[in-house]
């Protein structure tokens, strides 16, 4: 939904300027006829075209919508297709993390992407648990509100980047530290109201690293401009 907002302020500041050619509605029209085709996997192609179309493009505006477009596509699609591809060698070193949280509060075993306990099973961690996955979606939430505020990227930006990424990861090997503690605990955490709490601890974590970084880094900014 922020996504979608994001992309409706740049278009708004696109109507102002009358910068869209012929050749833009055109590609915009191919677009909307190809989201509705019953094909599920059409509206990443459409996301991922209308991002490269407008990518390339001079205008800072037509430049912030290709990169919201080809954020939205990357969060539904080539983002998790990327996790895929690495979450061989990356998800042992975020259970490694989770597993050095948790033996401390019991005796448990680290083999591979599981921490075995000896209470009980254990957990093994999959792609969907890891942070990257969150991470993704963290990175979109920065973008959308890059684009919103109307700025050049700046240096803090990627700073409040980093530490929300940080936090995300921090957040979820909390989380997976109290999942291997039992089975309780990981009904509670993995679907239950911990998850849920994780879940908002996250959002609250960019967006309030955006909102301190905002008031102290906040610079007068032309009305007109659309971010790079």
């Amino acid at each position: 939904m922020l996504g979608f907002a994001a992309i409706a302020v740049v278009l708004e500041r696109i109507g102002g300027d009358r910068i869209l050619q012929r050749r833009d509605f055109t590609a915009i029209m191919i677009a909307a006829i190809m989201l509705v085709h019953p094909w599920q996997g059409a509206g990443v192609f459409v996301m991922t075209g209308l991002g490269l179309w407008f990518l390339r493009r001079r205008d800072r505006c037509l430049v912030s919508l290709g990169q919201l477009c080809l954020g939205l596509a990357c969060l539904e699609f080539w983002g998790r297709a990327a996790l895929t591809l690495v979450a061989d060698g990356l998800l042992p070193l975020e259970t490694a993390l989770a597993f050095a949280a948790t033996s401390p509060f019991g005796p448990v075993k680290l083999v591979g992407n599981s921490i075995l306990a000896s209470n009980w099973i254990g957990i093994s961690v999959y792609a969907q648990c890891s942070a990257l996955n969150a991470m993704f979606a963290t990175t979109f939430i920065w973008l959308s509100l890059v684009k919103i505020e109307n700025s050049e990227f700046q240096r803090w930006q990627f700073q409040v980047l980093a530490k929300a990424l940080l936090a995300v990861l921090l957040i979820n090997t909390t989380r997976l530290a109290l999942m291997a503690q039992s089975e309780n605990q990981y009904l509670v955490m993995h679907a239950g109201i911990g998850a849920k709490v994780a879940s908002i601890a996250m959002l609250a974590a960019v967006f309030g690293l955006y909102y301190i970084g905002l008031r102290r880094k906040r610079l007068p900014l032309p009305e007109s401009s659309c971010a790079g």
